[in-house]
This record gives structure tokens, sequence and C-alpha cells, in this order.
């Protein structure tokens, strides 16, 4: 048994913190109130500490993390216990035709793994030894790989369309909660709506949830969320808008717009959110989808001709149903963090290497991406802190990290996304109380996933539990050194066993 004695509990249900105790026995909160510690009882004194549920990051790329690190370490020492994985339609299963797994995004998002030994949701859940809990969305990109003939960025005909049905169908047998849409990158945005409907049609019925990195952030968000609020609509699914956020200084006066649409919709509507102004994505999301829909080796290839950087330099500058992130953020405010063979460029902008290079910074750029065979990221600055703070306090979302875990470094939200929201200075920002930023962060995320055993400080539930000092507590990662280690998160518990990290 554990006791955990004299701490301040906030909940996880937004109500108003309160002095108690709590019993932990057998993995599960045994009794909460004033408590003497029974005989031989281990006691853990949490004075002048909160005391909280663990965190439920509904948007997270562990898919790999959690097998080269089973403690998952980056995670829990923020106080995350619980993720859902498999988002912005990239993932890991199932892998009919090994020969055919895709290397270039999949590597950039999730890192790199020897082994893909296993063919579908049941042998992948096999392969994790680990306390930390993965819930998992099918990734939409797998299902095309594996049911689409050849090259899969072009449209599926009805009978592929079929196959991915019945893949679907079976993932979400095996436990799946969920489908993760991408289409933003290749190979899913170039699903017809049809695809996309009938798709949305399996998980709807095993009452899943619709993930959806949609199409367009930035200047088409609005016809971009109109088309994913029609598809959820016909097909009758809840939908996740994920990481929500409106990319391009010139757009966010679209915000309310896009606030209008998700409340006014027929359809079960929620969205996650990391708690920063700026993202981090693969490097070649930054060309226009014709090159995107070539494959990674004819890609650098073109990218060395003359006539193809003309081309894409004009599709960047001038794009049309895409987010070019180029027009809407500048080489000024893309960063990288990470260019396997050009170390020397990290943390760097964009403008800043096409300077060094003696360049124009399209031709720098199109000359790092026809060289870079390995893993190539990058973080942009794309909205205000007054568009966050918008998006953080609408009652429609929840606290997701989008984390990544990829080569050496990365964004700070990997690391910090959760002790960042804590800390005195972002909850006033947000103008918000740590009340209602914990209920955020679990007990409403909890209630989105249909979760009835976390997510409170309740008795009879899963003892995974934070205990945090609310004067300490601090992200203090930056863009340099992103992988530093929060203050202030105490103790961390998941089914009542404290983790070491």
């Amino acid at each position: 048994m554990i006791i955990i004695k004299n701490g301040t509990v906030i909940d996880g249900s937004g109500a108003a913190a309160s002095k108690l105790d709590i019993l932990i026995s057998g993995g599960l909160i045994v009794r909460i109130g004033k408590i003497d510690p029974p005989s031989g009882c281990k006691v853990i004194d949490a004075s002048e500490q909160i005391v909280c549920p663990g965190f439920i990051d509904m948007h997270g790329h562990s898919d790999l993390e959690i097998l080269r690190d089973p403690l998952m370490k980056a995670k829990v020492q923020q106080g995350i216990t619980t993720e859902v994985g498999g988002n912005c339609g990239i993932g890991v299963f199932p892998i009919l035709r090994p020969t055919r797994i895709p290397k270039g995004l999949l590597t950039d998002i999730l890192g790199y793994w020897p082994d893909f030994n296993w063919n579908n949701y049941d042998s992948y859940r096999a392969s994790i030894n680990s306390p930390y809990s993965l819930m998992m969305l099918q990734s939409h990109s797998m299902l095309r790989f594996n049911a689409i003939e050849g090259n899969p960025n072009r449209q599926a005909s009805q009978s592929e369309i079929a196959r991915m049905e019945s893949m679907l169908d079976e993932s979400l047998q095996m436990g799946c909660i969920g489908l993760s849409m991408g289409l933003y990158y290749a190979p899913c945005m170039y699903a017809s709506r049809d695809e996309l409907v009938r798709l949305a049609r399996v998980v709807a019925r095993h009452d899943g949830i619709l993930a959806v990195h949609h199409r367009c952030e930035g200047s088409d968000i609005i016809s971009s969320l109109k088309e994913i609020i029609s598809v959820a609509e016909e097909a009758k699914v809840r939908l996740e808008v994920s990481h929500l956020k409106v990319i391009g200084m010139k757009n966010q006066h679209l915000l309310p717009e896009v606030f209008s649409l998700l409340e006014k919709s027929s359809q079960v509507i929620g969205f996650d959110q990391y708690p920063y102004d700026y993202g981090c994505t693969s490097l070649s999301s930054l060309l226009p989808p014709d090159l995107l829909a070539l494959s990674e080796k004819e890609r650098r290839s073109s990218l060395k001709l003359p006539e193809v950087r003309t081309f894409a330099r004009q599709q960047m500058q001038n794009p049309d149903g895409w987010d070019s992130i180029v027009s809407l953020a500048g080489f000024d405010n893309i960063f990288i963090t990470e260019l396997e063979h050009f170390p020397e460029y990290s943390s760097l902008s964009l403008s800043t290497i096409a300077n060094l290079r003696g360049q124009d910074p399209f031709d720098s750029l199109f000359d790092l991406l026809s060289a870079e065979t390995g893993i190539a990221m990058m973080t942009d600055i794309t909205e205000t802190p007054d568009t966050l703070r918008q998006i953080f306090r609408h009652p429609l979302g929840c606290f997701g990290t989008d984390a990544i875990y990829t080569g050496t470094s990365g964004h700070p939200r990997s690391w910090n996304a959760a002790p960042h929201i804590l800390q005195k200075s972002f909850l006033n920002q947000m103008d918000t109380t740590a009340e209602s930023a914990i209920f955020r962060m679990t007990g409403k995320t909890a209630k989105r996933l249909g979760l009835s055993d976390r997510g409170f400080i309740r008795e009879g539930l899963r003892a995974d539990i934070v205990i945090f000092n609310p004067e300490t507590v601090a992200d203090l990662a930056t863009s340099q050194d992103p992988m530093h280690r929060p203050q202030g998160i105490q103790s961390v518990m998941i089914s009542g066993e404290p983790q070491f990290f």
C-alpha cells in the first residue's frame, strides 16, 4: 500500500482543489479523505504539492519510441501516463508487404526501428512491453500502402477502397480506437471523398474516433474544415481535429469562423492542441503536392533539375488548395531541427542557411532536400499568442503534445508540453486556473476517449497520479536544447507503481 499525505488534490473534474490524502492498493485508488496510514504502508508526503491524475495525451507519435524506450521517459517525466498514437495518418501497421514499408515520412515522424516484425495491430501490440498506456489509431497511410497497387500517391479504385475497409475493420476489431487521416501528407492527400466517407463509416460502426490532420491549416482552412466536417456528418462519426491551429499571420482573423464551423456541426467534434505557437514536421512537407507524389528517390533527382525548381518555386509562392509553409511563414520563421547529413545547420533558419551557403533560399532548400537521404525535420512559427490562448480556452479542446521522437533533436513539446501548461506564466497568459488546465489534460480527455478507469482522482480508478510543485514546475527547454528535463514534476505513478526517470 501507498498513501499520499497532505497534498492539494486537483481531481481532474475541474472542481476546486482540496487538501486530501489518497490511499493506493493493488494499482487502484481505494480511499480518499483524511486517512491515518495503515500499518506498513509507504507514506509519500505531498505537502505544498499538487496531486492530480496522470495526463492523457490525445495526439502523440510514440509508435516506435515505446519500442526504443519502453519506460517512455520523455513522456512520463512530464506526467503523461496515457497517449493516443498513430496520428496524422502515419503509423506502423498493418504490414502485409514488408518491401513496401514507407521509410520517408514514417522515419521523419516516428524515427528509426530496425525490425518491423509484426503484420497487424495484434502482433504490434504484442511487441510492446511497457507500463505506459499507448492507445492506437489505425493510420490511413498504411491502409493505402497495403491496398493500392504501385504508387499509392493516386486515387484508389473501388476494389482498393474495399481492401482498405476490410483492413480497417480488422484493426478496429483488434482494439484500435479509430482511424487517423493525414490529408496534408502523401499518400493520404490523394484520397477521394468516396474513400474518406467509406472509411469513416467503418469507424462509425465501431463507435470509434476519426482523427484528421486536415488538408489546409492556413489560407484555405475554412474549406478544408468544411470538407472533413461534411465527411463526418455523412458518415455519422465522431471527429477529432488534430492539433487545431491557424497558420500564417495574415490568417489569424479566420479563427472565429473556424470555431463557428466546429460548434454548429450536427456531429460530435473535438480538437486537440499543443501549447506552443510554433510547430514541427518534415522538411519535405514544404514541397508542393506534385513533388510529394514522387518516390523519395525520384523527388531527390527531380529537385536537381532547373525546370522542376522553377515549377516548385512558383507553386510554393502561389499555392492553390494546399498549405505552403514557405508562403505562410517565410524562410525567416522556418528552422532546422535535424538534417541527418548536415548537422551544422541545426537550429538555423532557412534564410540564415541560404546566406551561409551564398544562395537564394529556394535553391538552398532544394539542394538540401535533393542531397539528404536521412531524417529532415523543421520547426515553423505558425500563429500568434492570442490565437493560441483562444484555442486553449475553447470548450471543445483538449491536450495533445504532437510529440515526435526522431534523431537527436526536436520540438520542446515532445519533452515539456505538460509542464509548459502547468507553469504559472502560461496559466496567466491563458487566463485560466490549474484546475481548468488539468481538467483539459485529464478528465475531459478520458471522457472523450470513453475511458472509465482513469482521468480522475476517484475511488476505484487506476492510480495514475502526478505530484508536482506548483511554484517551481516549468518548461526549461529551448529550441537549442529541446530535450531539457522539465522542472517541478516530483513523482509519477502508473497503476500505483512509482516511475523512475
